[in-house]
């Protein structure tokens, strides 16, 4: 867990270098807008995926692109030395973010699944 959160820090540290518009202002605040990006997918999200479920029914799943924006969007409120200038900014910001977060989950699953076939 501990070891997700430096690797979502280092990529919000990295973020401004490949996407305009998107500024953090120092490694702590890099590391606090990680934290309040985990709690805000543990909290938040699962209500605007619920909430939202109508229109990305019917934009057959494509709305769900827009979450992770609109969460970059409330971290950019919460965190006082994260600036997000536009929601493009925010959208390119989430699709790295998501990529991210996809291959840490990827290689957790892994990482389980080769403890198991050691236990047996």
């Amino acid at each position: 867990m501990i070891r997700k959160w430096l690797i979502l820090t280092l990529a919000m540290m990295a973020i401004p270098y490949v996407i305009p518009g998107f500024i953090v202002d120092s490694w702590q605040q890099a590391l606090l807008a990680a934290a309040v990006i985990g709690l805000l997918n543990i909290i938040v999200k699962p209500l605007f995926i619920i909430l939202t479920l109508p229109i990305t029914i019917l934009s057959l799943g494509l709305f769900l692109f827009f979450i992770n924006p609109i969460l970059l969007m409330l971290t950019d409120y919460f965190v006082p030395g994260l600036i997000i200038e536009n929601f493009g900014t925010a959208f390119w910001a989430g699709l790295i973010l998501t990529g991210i977060n996809w291959l840490l989950n990827d290689q957790e699953l892994k990482m389980k699944m080769i403890r198991n076939k050691k236990k047996l």
